[in-house]
């Protein structure tokens, strides 16, 4: 995919404003609410960290591998945020009610459009007549 360098800092970008914006509500009594963005847990780096480690790999050298490697990794990432999930949702007291915001909601379609792009990028890269040859001599005839 030729606009790959283009394109894929968006979910990125999207990520880094997502970890500012408020990530889950805390009710612990009627009236009483605490609301934490994305920064205060230690965790949300480990999904920034994935990306860019993502973003490297899939921009600096394209190929059939590191297409494969690129998404796959992007599971992991999903993962990652799924973990977060019980670092954001501690169990105190007996009423104690979370709600999900637009931060951790950001971030997660963040991580979806990337898949996405990366999965457009695998498709193209298969596609490519360049990595379709099965031997060296196909290539030199193409």
């Amino acid at each position: 995919m030729k606009n790959l360098k283009y394109i894929s800092p968006i979910p990125l970008l999207l990520l880094i404003i997502a970890i500012f914006l408020p990530f889950i509500e805390h009710q612990y009594e009627p009236g009483v609410k605490i609301i934490e963005r994305g920064y205060d847990f230690g965790m949300v780096f480990l999904p920034l960290g994935i990306m860019i480690l993502i973003l490297l790999v899939a921009n600096l050298k394209r190929g059939r591998f590191t297409a494969i490697i690129s998404f796959v990794l992007c599971f992991g990432l999903l993962f990652s945020l799924f973990l977060m999930q019980f670092t954001m949702r501690p169990m105190i007291g007996t009423f104690t009610v979370h709600t999900y915001k637009i931060g951790y909601t950001m971030a997660f379609f963040s991580v979806v459009i990337l898949m996405v792009i990366l999965m457009v990028n695998l498709v193209k890269t298969f596609r490519n007549p360049i990595y379709q040859a099965s031997t060296p001599n196909e290539i030199t005839k193409k």
